[in-house]
């Protein structure tokens, strides 16, 4: 997780313990989308983030500094605030 912060990137996973990483010590610091979907194949995390960033609501989004997860009927956010 260093490199994201140090590189000002986001990190992409099906892990869901970055989740917890986030709220206990990088929150507002790193951006974390996390991919929970019973398929994790390219092909179908392809077509979660497609629709999270085609999503109207994600326009506001500050990727860099939240925690996002993304499952097959929904798509939640936490902020630095």
């Amino acid at each position: 997780m260093a490199h994201t912060k140090v590189e000002d990137r986001i990190l992409v996973t099906f892990d869901v313990d970055f989740g917890r990483l986030f709220h206990r010590y990088e929150r507002g610091l790193v951006g974390i989308i996390v991919l929970r979907l019973a398929d994790q194949t390219v092909a179908s995390a392809n077509r979660a983030l497609e629709r999270l960033f085609t999503d109207p609501a994600a326009e506001a989004l500050v990727f860099e500094r939240s925690l996002v997860i993304v499952d097959e009927i929904r798509i939640r956010v936490t902020t630095d605030s």
